[in-house]
C-alpha cells in the first residue's frame, strides 16, 4: 500500500510488532522505552504469545478475513522476511 501502519501490541512486560522494517517480528521489553534492543530472536516463546494476543485482538474487533489472512501467519524469526511482500 502507499501508506501503512505497523500494529503494535503492549503488555506489562512486552511491546510487540508482528513485522519490522526487515520483514521480521520485533519484541521489546517494556522498560526499553525507545525500542532500541529487539529481543525477538532471544525470546521466541514471548513472540508466539504476543502474536496470539494480536490475533485475539483482531478477533475482538472483528477484523476482516483479508486482515486475518495477512496477519494470521506464524512469526518468521530469522527467516526470509517474506511478510514484507504481503504487507
Amino acid at each position: 500500500p502507499g501508506r501503512a501502519v505497523t500494529p503494535f501490541v503492549y503488555t506489562s512486560e512486552w511491546a510487540y510488532a508482528p513485522i519490522g522494517p526487515d520483514g521480521q517480528p520485533e519484541l521489546y521489553r517494556r522498560e526499553d522505552a525507545l525500542a532500541e534492543n529487539n529481543v525477538a530472536r532471544d525470546c521466541p516463546e514471548a513472540v508466539r504469545e504476543m502474536h496470539e494476543r494480536f490475533l485475539a485482538y483482531l478477533d475482538d474487533v472483528e477484523a476482516g478475513e483479508d486482515v486475518r489472512k495477512t496477519w494470521g501467519k506464524n512469526p518468521r524469526l530469522g527467516r526470509d522476511g517474506s511478510w514484507a511482500i504481503d504487507y
